[in-house]
Formats: C-alpha cells, sequence, structure tokens
C-alpha cells in the first residue's frame, strides 16, 4: 500500500480527485466533529456541520482554494462555520424573544386558537410540515431537538421550515395589515 504525502493528498484533492477527497473526509472527520462539539456543544449539530462543510468544500470546489495544509484549512473552516451557526442561532433566538414580547404584550399566553383572526389564518395557509413545525417550536414551546424527533426530521430540516414559515407569515400579515 503506498502512503501518500499530504503535499501529494493536497495536490490531488485541489484537483477534485474523489479518493483523495474521501481520505481527507475520513482522516480528518473525528478532529473536525471533536472542534465543532466543542463550539456547539451539541453532538448532532456538530455531526451536520462537519457534514455540510464537506459537502459546500466538493459542491462549490472550494478545495481549489486550499493554499496550506488541509488539515489548518478544514480546521479553520470548521470554526468559521460553528461560530457562524452560533450567531445566527443567537440571531434567531432574539428574534423569536422579540416576537414573543411583542404578542406578550397584546395578551399573554395566547395559543394558536387564540390567535387574532388574521394571524390565525396566515398560520393555516402554512404547509403542513411548517406549521407542525412552527406549533411545535413556538407555540408548544419544544427544542429543536425534540420538535425535529416528534416531526421524524433533521434538526436542520427542522429550523428550514421554520425559517420559511416565518417568512412567509411575516410577508402574509404585511399584506393584512
Amino acid at each position: 500500500m503506498h502512503v501518500i504525502s499530504e503535499t501529494e493528498l493536497l495536490e490531488r484533492f485541489k484537483k477534485g480527485d474523489v479518493q483523495a477527497f474521501e481520505a481527507v473526509f475520513k482522516s480528518c472527520y473525528p478532529l473536525l466533529k471533536t472542534e465543532a462539539y466543542l463550539l456547539l456543544d451539541d453532538d448532532e449539530e456538530a455531526e451536520d456541520q462537519v457534514q455540510q462543510l464537506f459537502i459546500d468544500i466538493w459542491n462549490k470546489s472550494l478545495y481549489k482554494n486550499i493554499d496550506v495544509s488541509i488539515r489548518a484549512y478544514l480546521y479553520r473552516s470548521i470554526r468559521h462555520k460553528c461560530l457562524n451557526f452560533l450567531e445566527k442561532k443567537r440571531r434567531h433566538e432574539r428574534m423569536v424573544l422579540e416576537y414573543a414580547q411583542t404578542t406578550e404584550e397584546v395578551e399573554p399566553e395566547k395559543r394558536q386558537d387564540e390567535l387574532p383572526a388574521h394571524m390565525h389564518q396566515a398560520l393555516l395557509e402554512l404547509p403542513p410540515q411548517r406549521l407542525a413545525a412552527f406549533n411545535l417550536v413556538y407555540l408548544e414551546e419544544k427544542s429543536y431537538k425534540a420538535a425535529a424527533i416528534e416531526m421524524g426530521i433533521s434538526v436542520n430540516s427542522l429550523k428550514t421550515h421554520l425559517k420559511m414559515g416565518l417568512k412567509f407569515l411575516r410577508s402574509s400579515l404585511q399584506r393584512t395589515c
């Protein structure tokens, strides 16, 4: 068996060699997942972020941009990806908190059946998965993980449903107000 030097691996990787990509994935995945876990404190999310990093590198041909060692590039990339994820999560939580505070000012402890008619109607126009995600996370106050398990989808899929659902609700409510 021929042992590949890091320089040779980097050159093959930069050319889009699938076997080099697989070798890099297998050798770097454990280290990257550990680093992601230390930043995110969530095993599933750490796994998702590392996998998404490799998907992005392959699909966007980012491997062509690597000028340093592969490990250094991947380590820096996963840290950046996780920190961006945490910032987006903080922004989302702030937005949810602000939304919750505005609805509490109107009338505390409102549930979907107690919402104003135009808000209730906007919720009913959501596709079933987005409505379920919205109900579980915002009205039943379940965690992303618990809601995703209940719906039988990944946490990232749940977040996508919530993001698209909120976008739809905002535009729908702007049209009625």
